[in-house]
């Protein structure tokens, strides 16, 4: 039978492993979101605003355009 300090020490290996892989994963799916997001600011920005996603005053403050 699996005893509590048992749990404990395997629970604590699979987290330590399990941050090892998914903490590198998370920040470049976070990088990877960002950049993605400022190309379609700098590029396709008219989409955004079709779609109603952000305002025409907002994307030109996110591009750097005066308002």
């Amino acid at each position: 039978m699996l005893t509590f300090a048992g749990f404990v020490s395997s629970f604590g290996k699979f987290v330590a492993i399990f941050a090892i892989t998914q903490l590198p994963l998370a920040i470049m799916e976070g990088a990877i979101s960002a950049l993605l997001f400022k190309y379609v600011i700098e590029v396709k920005s008219d989409i955004l605003i079709e779609m109603k996603v952000l305002e025409d005053s907002v994307v030109r403050k996110l591009r750097g355009l005066p308002a």
